[in-house]
């Protein structure tokens, strides 16, 4: 990493019926700003998938009390849901400096990390870093908190044996609020394309397009910068999103894939193999 002069940046937020978690989400930025953020302009881009609860007047009133935090402040309200997919790239055509990170209102940036570091050493490749889980549900956390240590151990395994290609081949293993990538991947017109094919997961397309189609190098960090929360239970989304979301992930090999099949088989049987026997080691 070469370190550079960060001198602007912008929060990317992205909400749909989070209104009990969206405060505690916009004090998260809030905490970056005073911490961290000295001489930075920072700016602000909610975008609101419209959402059927409070969560756009909660953080209009937040706004108006915290305003002078931010440089620029923008909030998008969506009149009707065009789904995830859309209402991030929508976002980011009204964010207007080099340098963000898009992160959804009920995960929140872990306090005692700074977020600015990372974009002031300069974001040259994919950097993966783990994530703190947050339930308010004690019994599904310890169910995803193993899980979720065990496969990013799996993910710095193979990324360390640069095959996270391979992994990533058979299934997302990475959890996208612990991933930094280089801004302008976001704003290439041809991997826009291919991920607005699919309305609420645009994760999994973004990895297959820089870590499998362009072989950029995925380094991890052991260091945290997000609290994820746990399951789409706590994100109020109805069963027919729900059904929807599963269908864009069964259709990424579909999608984005140019593997034969009996190439795609091989692959698979390589890395569960792997996978079974790193998991026998960790364990």
């Amino acid at each position: 990493m070469v370190e550079v002069m960060l001198t602007e940046f912008t929060f990317i937020s992205v909400s749909y019926n989070q209104e009990i978690f969206i405060i505690e989400h916009l004090n998260s930025i809030k905490e970056q700003i005073i911490r961290y953020g000295k001489n930075i302009k920072v700016s602000l881009v909610l975008a609101d998938d419209c959402s059927k609860d409070s969560t756009v007047p909660l953080a209009k009133d937040w706004i108006k009390e915290n305003e002078q935090l931010f440089d620029q402040v923008n909030l998008i309200a969506n009149e009707v849901n065009l789904g995830s997919v859309k209402n991030i790239y929508n976002a980011i055509d009204h964010c207007v400096t080099e340098d963000f990170k898009i992160l959804a209102c009920d995960d929140r940036y872990n306090e005692s990390s700074n977020i600015f570091e990372l974009y002031e050493k300069g974001i040259n490749d994919v950097i993966i870093t783990p994530i703190i889980p947050i339930s308010n549900n004690s019994q599904e956390a310890k169910k995803y908190i193993c899980g979720i240590e065990r496969n990013f151990d799996l993910v710095k395994y193979y990324a360390n044996k640069n095959k996270l290609n391979i992994m990533l081949s058979i299934q997302n293993y990475l959890m996208a609020p612990g991933v930094f990538i280089p801004c302008k991947y976001w704003r290439d017109e041809e991997i826009k394309k291919e991920i607005l094919n699919f309305k609420y997961i645009e994760d999994y397309p973004m990895w297959v397009n820089l870590i499998i189609k362009r072989n950029i190098h995925a380094s991890v960090l052991e260091k945290a910068y997000v609290n994820y929360r746990l399951s789409l239970s706590t994100r109020k989304i109805d069963n027919k999103n729900v059904n929807d979301i599963r269908k864009d992930d069964n259709d990424m090999l579909k999608k984005l894939y140019s593997f034969k099949v009996d190439e795609i088989e091989r692959l698979k049987y390589k890395v569960i193999k792997g996978i079974l026997t790193l998991k026998h080691k960790i364990a």
